[in-house]
């Protein structure tokens, strides 16, 4: 078992991309698991105004900054952080609620997208990326 998830992660691991290869259209490509050498040129530009809208986008968008949550009586927050040379970015954070079930949340600029995955106590889950897409899972 300990071996098969050293592999695994040893797999996950050599996958890692780093911030800035986003910021490359090779990286971006590799990112997107885009074999570059099985695309015909009309698909490769295709992809690559995608990335060019995707640059703009990210560009255009505010840095995070500081979050502030009061605080909720019986409400407990953990926040998930990668340390990248002097600079620590908030990768995620899960709430568990008073009732005991669990949030986890993805931080964003624009507050009116708010993606989330919630786990409830009678065995379900919810995957929530908008308003207009939602889905449910029982386990």
């Amino acid at each position: 078992m300990a071996n098969t998830i050293t592999k695994l992660l040893g797999a996950f691991l050599a996958e890692f991309f780093d911030e800035d290869d986003l910021k490359t259209f090779e990286g971006w490509l590799r990112y997107q698991s885009i074999d570059v050498t099985a695309l015909m040129p009309q698909e490769l530009e295709t992809w690559r105004r995608f990335f060019e809208e995707a640059r703009t986008a990210a560009l255009a968008s505010p840095k995070l900054g500081r979050m502030k949550f009061k605080p909720i009586p019986n409400e407990y927050r953990y926040g998930v952080a990668i340390r990248k040379g002097d600079d620590l970015w908030l990768t995620l954070w899960v709430k568990r609620s008073a009732k005991g079930e669990f949030f986890s949340f993805v931080p964003r600029a624009d507050g009116r997208w708010n993606p989330h995955v919630s786990y409830h106590l009678d065995g379900t889950s919810k995957v929530t990326i908008s308003q207009q897409l939602q889905g449910n899972c029982s386990h």
